[in-house]
């Protein structure tokens, strides 16, 4: 008689299960992607579908008013919609200039961009479209740099017809009382507008002021630096974007300061160095905003 095999009941060998395991980590490193995808596909479907309901309403708007919306903000008084559109993965929406028959196309700065420019930008590798107000600027190793022996530097940049916009500079300070961004300003000698001020000098605060025919006011904003905050020799980026009266102010991706003045409405950009303070700026931009 032949003996039969005793059928097998003790599970899977060791073998078996490292297989199983592989197996399963390919299905899911498979998976990853295609999930990142679809995720990405979806963003920039609700990012298209935003941009054209906006266009919608805007060419209804145009077509019963002879003109077009002063803002996506106006569309929402005058009911065409119903709230700001929002690009789910925070790109920039903006106007771009109309085609020839008068129609806009809203841009965005992620997923659809065409014609959309930065107002100005400087990696500063020369002193284009930089002009010193007062002071000596240079340009070394790529940094714009003031002089650190002159008591007031001032420089400014682009155009007395800017309204909203995100202005970002990097900034390192290396010793002194501190450094101020201008915006909304008149890029004069004697400057007008408002400044954003580094002032380790004011007992370690971050500071907005107007500044009127040269001469500051006292602080619009003041917020201390926190606590074990790094105050030299390390690079800081410093946003400021204003949009209509509301004015937000980020240091190193973080808002320290939210709020709103009507002083000055529209102007250009600029930015100074006090009290003998050595500084160096890099990585300039400013970009046009959705208004609001």
């Amino acid at each position: 008689m032949k003996s039969q095999r005793s059928p097998r009941n003790d599970g899977f060998t060791l073998v078996e299960l490292m297989i199983v395991v592989l197996i399963l980590g390919a299905l899911v490193l498979i998976a990853i992607p295609v999930v990142r995808t679809s995720a990405a596909k979806a963003r920039s479907t609700t990012c298209l579908a935003n941009r054209t309901i906006t266009e919608r309403a805007e060419y209804l708007f145009q077509l019963e008013t002879g003109s077009p919306s002063a803002s996506i903000a106006e569309l929402i008084t005058t009911n065409y919609m119903k709230a700001i559109p929002q690009c789910p993965s925070k790109g920039v929406y903006v106007w771009q200039e109309p085609k020839s028959n008068g129609v806009r196309t809203l841009a965005c700065s992620i997923h659809y961009a065409e014609g959309l420019k930065s107002l100005f930008s400087s990696n500063f590798t020369d002193m284009t479209g930089l002009t010193p107000l007062m002071g000596k600027w240079s340009i070394v190793n790529g940094k714009l740099v003031p002089s650190y022996t002159d008591a007031q530097n001032r420089i400014s940049f682009g155009s007395k017809d800017w309204k909203d916009y995100n202005l970002s500079v990097t900034a390192n300070l290396t010793s002194g009382s501190g450094y101020g961004v201008y915006y909304r300003a008149d890029g004069a000698a004697n400057i007008s507008g408002y400044c954003f001020q580094f002032d380790p000098g004011l007992g370690n605060k971050f500071v907005v002021r107007t500044v009127t025919a040269g001469k500051e006011s006292g602080p619009l904003k003041t917020v201390s630096m926190p606590k074990g905050f790094n105050i030299y020799r390390v690079d800081h980026k410093i946003e400021v974007s204003v949009v209509g009266t509301h004015q937000i102010i980020k240091v190193d991706g973080l808002v320290v300061m939210e709020f709103d003045d009507a002083t000055f409405s529209s102007g250009s950009a600029g930015l100074r160095t006090w009290n003998q303070s050595k500084a160096a700026f890099d990585d300039l931009a400013v970009d046009p905003v959705l208004g609001k």
